[in-house]
């Protein structure tokens, strides 16, 4: 599905400015957690608005933790039945949020 056209109808605000707001109604409140970066995250959050007819997003809660870890790792050696070892860096990226999905009759 091609989501760009729809996503230009899709505001950000904080939820609390949302729900004191007369000309929205709140649908639902939903949270996206995964192994996504911030860019990621909101596009998943966008599609989630368009999915349930909404058209603001209230941001509620947002949590980022990166983590790195250094480890060693078994490499073997082509045509020899020795392993060395590399020393690897990883990283692992966490990311929630959690948005209620407004439907406002007017622009944000």
């Amino acid at each position: 599905i091609n989501y760009s056209n729809k996503f230009q109808n899709i505001d950000f605000s904080s939820s609390k400015y949302l729900k004191g707001n007369p000309d929205c109604i709140s649908i639902i409140r939903v949270k996206v957690l995964g192994s996504l970066s911030y860019d990621e995250l909101m596009y998943e959050l966008k599609k989630r608005a368009v999915t349930m007819g909404g058209n603001a997003i209230g941001i509620h809660d947002l949590r980022e933790n990166k983590e790195i870890t250094y480890a060693n790792q078994e490499i073997e050696v082509e045509n020899s039945l020795d392993v060395r070892y590399a020393y690897m860096k990883q990283t692992n990226l966490l990311s929630s949020v959690t948005a209620d999905i407004f439907k406002c009759k007017s622009g944000i």
